[in-house]
């Protein structure tokens, strides 16, 4: 798809989705990207305020382990945890978008991911957790990408 948006706008090209690490970066920009959005890979840095349980999680899934959820708010990914199991119930046993609102709250994202209760919070995530095994600084993993591209 990257490569019909590029010659189809004249405005710069933003890659997002599955990128996760060096290989993603080279191959977005080959296919006419102008840059790259690398969420879930930028959770699992040591400079993330994200808590360490919502990163250990990450670096624990595979890349089977993320569902897509509020597809009647707001369709996000996140891992698959026992928040992520209960909402998915609610939304396949028929709720409206006004009981999935209610049982989401207001700070759902912040319990999981900054207060680290996986069980009671969202925690999202790209299929791309599957690629990342390691909490890295972000300057080691620029260094990474810039030894990539350097052998292009």
């Amino acid at each position: 798809m990257i490569p019909q948006v590029a010659d189809g706008v004249s405005i710069p090209v933003i890659a997002t989705g599955g990128i996760a690490d060096s290989r993603g970066v080279v191959a977005a920009f080959a296919l006419g990207a102008e840059g790259v959005q690398l969420g879930t890979r930028f959770v699992a840095v040591e400079e993330s305020i994200a808590h360490s349980k919502y990163k250990q999680a990450i670096l624990n899934a595979a890349d089977t382990e993320t569902a897509i959820t509020c597809r009647k708010l707001l369709p996000t990914r996140s891992l698959k945890t026992e928040f992520t199991r209960r909402l998915l119930e609610l939304e396949e046993s028929g709720a409206t978008a006004s009981d999935i609102r209610e049982f989401l709250g207001y700070s759902r994202a912040r319990t999981g991911q900054i207060e680290g209760d996986l069980e009671n919070g969202e925690a999202y995530s790209g299929a791309s957790a599957g690629m990342i095994k390691e909490i890295l600084l972000q300057p080691k993993w620029f260094r990474n990408l810039s030894r990539i591209i350097k052998k292009l």
